[in-house]
């Protein structure tokens, strides 16, 4: 008997370390299949894109013209939803799973402070669709942070929003775990680890 439950103990856990790595190296391929860069775009604030894929909790691939670029959603950071760590993956996850309900194959108006692209060729923009500021929607319901490392025109706000959901302890806020994790995080950012 107990050698039957070992066997389906090991059978579980390959099936499950498959899982997670077949999911993992989907988002890398296809983060790395993203050729088009947002570089030479001519798109303005306010302007509408239509969401065509959910890349991570804060990227999401849009199309205008008939060209597709990257959008990294501008004051917000999200954790990882391909990580092995069940509590960060989770957190990932969910906003993650907001962002496809919210977004996929939907119009949204992206907006921004400046045109501006990172380093790795996304449009650095805040997304509405609905007349719904989409980060910080997702920061007052505690899926992701706010995301101070950069200036950006929107942090007072969205601070506030972050310290409402803490207060509410919604979200990644209700896990002490992960709390304590957004506060290291959030001291980096802003005071450089002091």
């Amino acid at each position: 008997m107990r050698n039957h439950a070992d066997k389906l103990f090991w059978i579980l856990l390959a099936v499950l370390c498959g899982a997670s790595l077949y999911f993992t190296l989907d988002i890398a391929r296809l983060k790395k299949s993203l050729t088009a860069s947002a570089s030479g775009l001519a798109i303005e604030t306010g302007q509408k894109v239509t969401v065509k894929k959910i890349i991570d909790g804060d990227e999401v691939l849009a199309e205008t013209g008939g060209r597709r670029f990257v959008v990294r959603i501008l004051g917000i950071w999200s954790f990882d939803a391909t990580l092995n760590d069940p509590m960060d993956k989770g957190a990932g996850e969910a906003a993650l799973f907001y962002l496809q309900k919210m977004l996929l194959n939907n119009e949204v108006e992206l907006e921004f402070d400046e045109f501006k692209v990172d380093s790795s060729e996304r449009l650095l923009s805040y997304v509405r669709v609905n007349s719904v500021d989409i980060g910080e929607d997702m920061i007052l319901e505690g899926l992701t942070l706010a995301f101070p490392k950069y200036p950006f025109s929107r942090i007072t706000q969205y601070l506030k929003a972050q310290r409402t959901a803490r207060e509410a302890k919604k979200g990644l806020w209700g896990n002490a775990r992960l709390e304590k994790r957004a506060i290291d995080l959030q001291k980096l950012w802003t005071h450089g680890g002091e």
